[in-house]
């Protein structure tokens, strides 16, 4: 954990630095305390949550939006969660943070956020996603209000 915004500096042709509140490579998560604190404070996301998420996801070796699951769990979520990923990319109404639009695995790490975060907006205005993160989660976070 390190106690301030991360400055990342990005390898390639040209050598960018960026600011991270938090990143998850394979098995290991970095956070950044001022970020977990920022995030206490308003209660609407969370770091901590979406880079574990992030970890979740990558239990099958690939960052794909779609953590470990049996196959017809698997397939549900690629009907329900993957379609309203592609459908909100076409959409200018978009509830939930625009950084989930920037693949599917930010989209997985978000909703999750709304989820444990702000559950009865994504019930409000996903309730399928919702509802596909309460059988993936096995906890109704509604319930925890």
């Amino acid at each position: 954990m390190y106690p301030h915004t991360i400055i990342k500096e990005e390898k390639g042709y040209l050598k960018e630095k960026i600011l991270i509140s938090g990143e998850a490579v394979k098995d290991i998560v970095i956070l950044s305390w001022n970020e977990i604190k920022r995030d206490l404070k308003t209660l609407k996301r969370n770091v901590i949550i979406h880079e574990f998420a992030h970890i979740l996801d990558f239990e099958d070796g690939i960052a794909d939006g779609i953590p470990p699951m049996d196959e017809k769990m698997r397939n549900e979520w690629k009907k329900t969660i993957l379609e309203k990923y592609k459908e909100l990319n076409h959409s200018h109404h978009i509830f939930i943070d625009s950084y989930a639009l920037t693949n599917e695995a930010e989209f997985f790490a978000v909703i999750s956020e709304y989820f444990f975060m702000q559950p009865k907006k994504l019930k409000l205005h996903y309730p399928i996603i919702y509802d596909e993160l309460k059988k993936f989660y096995k906890i109704d976070t509604i319930k925890l209000i």
